[in-house]
């Protein structure tokens, strides 16, 4: 059994379009995307005000990464590619958000190599 994660790091559009934008990802593409075949549960993240200072703290870490949001999809399946094609195939299906800037996201799987 393949496990992995599907990271996705998103924004809004803008500041104004924050509550549009989470309730979007909480109340519609959250669900979307557990209903497709592989993905078993899902997290959001907020980037936290409290940063390590050997990273210089806040303003050198968000002036550095280039988005305040990170979702988790949870992956499982005979092998990771089940899930990438059940994804592909439903994108075009799937409600999208004038909130959301698309053009700054990013959805990169990685494939689990420990647990503990």
């Amino acid at each position: 059994m393949a496990r992995g994660i599907l990271l996705v790091l998103s924004e809004p559009v803008s500041t104004a379009d924050d509550d549009a934008y989470n309730k979007w990802y909480d109340d519609i593409h959250l669900p979307e995307v557990l209903a497709l075949s592989g993905f078993t549960s899902a997290r959001r993240f907020r980037m936290s005000e409290v940063q390590l200072p050997s990273q210089g703290g806040f303003e050198s870490v968000s002036s550095r990464f280039p988005n305040r949001y990170v979702a988790t999809y949870e992956v499982e399946g005979p092998d990771l590619a089940v899930a990438a094609k059940a994804l592909t195939e439903a994108s075009s299906a799937l409600t999208v958000s004038p909130a959301m800037a698309y053009d700054r996201t990013i959805a990169v799987l990685f494939e689990e190599i420990s647990s503990r």
